[in-house]
């Protein structure tokens, strides 16, 4: 017999799983999302993590990703054009600062700045 109880959220899921999603998630011991390796969790998620590049439809793909894991936040750690952030509910800015080859070693040190109005929230996810 199937048990039909809800699943209970998963702290952290990082959507993007490139140079900078790949360190984010390994350091935060999330789960991780791409088109390249898709997630097979389905349930509601705490907090989203996105880093994929932006594009023309980056607003739109991450309402999308908001929509199917229900996310009490979303932290952006892309670099975005000013006004981004404010276009989506529920989310910060955070951008990723570091050397690129070494991204994990970075994220360990060096101060993540967090932007928007939920900042005190995302920094309490980020320590």
């Amino acid at each position: 017999m199937r048990n039909s109880a809800p699943l209970a959220p998963i702290p952290d899921l990082v959507i993007g799983l490139g140079e900078v999603g790949e360190p984010l998630r390994q350091l935060l011991r999330a789960e991780g999302h791409d088109l390249n390796r898709p997630t097979p969790y389905a349930g509601p998620i705490d907090t989203l993590h996105i880093t994929f590049p932006y594009g023309p439809q980056f607003i739109e793909w991450v309402q999308r990703y908001q929509t199917a894991w229900a996310p009490q936040l979303t932290i952006i750690h892309s670099t975005v054009p000013i006004g981004t952030t404010r276009k989506i509910p529920e989310a910060v800015h955070s951008p990723i600062n570091g050397r690129h080859g070494s991204l994990l070693e970075s994220l360990r040190w060096i101060p993540k700045w967090v932007g928007g109005p939920r900042a005190k929230d995302a920094q309490r996810v980020l320590e």
